[in-house]
């Protein structure tokens, strides 16, 4: 069973990925409607989440590669788009984390600038290879829709992350984390 502790942040990224189509669907009328659409971001949520909480764990890196390969299939068809921006909010939050004042309005500014982030990287993405063609405008109301639903999803997401990764870090030894 101890070993399997140190699995758990991987499982609750996968329920993640899942919780993001629920959502999606649960959501589809309030998230995109003639004024603003808001892609349901739960995912990078919870990795920026699981950075800032454990900033010293560089094992993160590795989940969040993990769970971003696993995501690029399951929405995305394509492997790359997830596999690439995870990690680097990994790094980013954990850079953060670091520097700035712990507590929730820092963590929540955090989360919306990595989340925008990774809107603008799906976007320029998207543009590139011609999978879709999204205008600036429709990029600004994403970011726009972005701000209000991830504050709902960070929300909901802040308290269970912490408790999850102060129990039981990625692949680290608990025992590392305790005060001897």
């Amino acid at each position: 069973m101890r070993v399997m502790k140190k699995w758990w942040p991987l499982v609750a990224a996968i329920v993640a990925i899942f919780l993001d189509g629920i959502y999606a669907k649960a959501l589809s009328g309030i998230i995109v409607t003639g004024f603003w659409q808001a892609p349901v971001m739960g995912l990078p949520i919870f990795i920026l989440l699981i950075s800032i909480f454990d900033d010293m764990n560089f094992n993160n890196v590795w989940l969040a590669l993990a769970v971003g390969i696993i995501a690029d299939s399951y929405f995305w068809g394509v492997f790359g788009i997830y596999a690439v921006a995870l990690p680097l909010a990994v790094v980013y939050g954990r850079y953060l984390s670091r520097i700035l004042p712990e507590n929730f309005l820092v963590r929540w500014i955090i989360v919306i600038i990595g989340t925008s982030l990774i809107i603008v990287y799906i976007w320029l993405i998207f543009n590139f290879t011609k999978m879709a063609q999204l205008t600036l405008g429709q990029l600004a109301l994403h970011l726009l829709g972005n701000l209000f639903l991830t504050t709902f999803i960070f929300a909901i997401y802040y308290n269970p992350t912490r408790a999850l990764v102060e129990n039981y870090p990625f692949f680290e030894d608990l025992d590392r984390y305790s005060l001897h």
